[in-house]
């Protein structure tokens, strides 16, 4: 095999694991948006609030921790939120939090927590696209559940 050929094959692989790299995830569903959150929050033993944020076509510019709390509650403030959607330029974004017991009900809590967020979405011009609870067990999402 000649030098040139080498360094072409070479240079071929290294644009494929670029362009895989480069690949964003785009969410479509919420099995789209749990396939990105699960793997990173639902075997967690404390509860951890993320934040997807995502590009007009709804392609995930980056993912956010934003809070780490107890074992079953952490604090969320919509300055922390919103922060980071505002400097990646999100189009919109994607809450999410874990419940380690593994239970998916939404606690009055985290249905005042979210309408609280999506107030203040509504008004600085990020939409919240939806809210996902997710566990060992699965996941919940607030928009097919129909809570708002």
């Amino acid at each position: 095999m000649k030098t040139i050929e080498v360094k072409e094959q070479l240079q071929s692989y290294i644009a494929s694991i670029e362009a895989e790299d480069n690949e964003q995830w785009k969410i479509s569903s919420a099995d789209d948006a749990n396939a990105v959150i699960s793997p990173l929050i639902a075997n967690e033993k404390q509860e951890v609030f993320l934040v997807v944020t995502l590009n007009n076509n709804n392609e995930v510019i980056n993912t956010h921790e934003i809070t780490r709390g107890l074992i079953d509650s952490t604090q969320v403030h919509v300055r922390e939120v919103f922060v980071n959607a505002i400097k990646d330029l999100a189009a919109g974004i994607i809450i999410a939090h874990n419940h380690p017991s593994g239970k998916l009900d939404p606690s009055t809590q985290d249905i005042e927590s979210y309408r609280k967020l999506k107030e203040a979405s509504d008004i600085i011009g990020i939409p919240i696209l939806d809210n996902l609870i997710v566990s060992s067990r699965g996941y919940v999402s607030f928009l097919s559940e129909g809570i708002y």
